[in-house]
């Protein structure tokens, strides 16, 4: 191989790498964003599931917004588990140590939870 098509492959190489850290990036603040939302959300529907039983006394109300709340926890907690590997690091970027019990504030700072990356606007 020529000196110039190997240079051209080193950097046809580094494009797709970088390719691929922007997408993990991209991917690890979609989930920030989704859990962040998910926390809101549930105490909306809580909140006002709630409200209703009160106003209504109906129990099947609350019962069903209960079972939506333990479901979409199980999607969050999903959610995290899949694909969150840290660029920097390549552990988990949510938990400390890889322990589910250790979540970190990382989905509001956007910093892995174990060696400190900060995932930037830009990327």
């Amino acid at each position: 191989m020529s000196e110039e098509g190997l240079t051209h492959f080193f950097k046809r190489w580094n494009w797709i790498m970088h390719q691929s850290l922007s997408r993990k990036i991209m991917n690890l603040k979609t989930k920030c964003y989704f859990l962040v939302g998910y926390q809101l959300g549930s105490l909306v529907l809580l909140i006002l599931s709630g409200i209703i039983w009160e106003a209504y006394s109906n129990d099947y109300v609350m019962f069903i917004a209960m079972m939506v709340f333990i479901v979409s926890s199980c999607i969050a907690i999903y959610k995290l588990y899949v694909n969150s590997t840290c660029p920097q690091c390549e552990k988990s970027f949510f938990y400390k140590g890889d322990n589910p019990a250790n979540l970190g504030f990382s989905i509001y700072t956007h910093k892995c939870t174990n060696c400190g990356y900060k995932l930037n606007k830009g990327e």
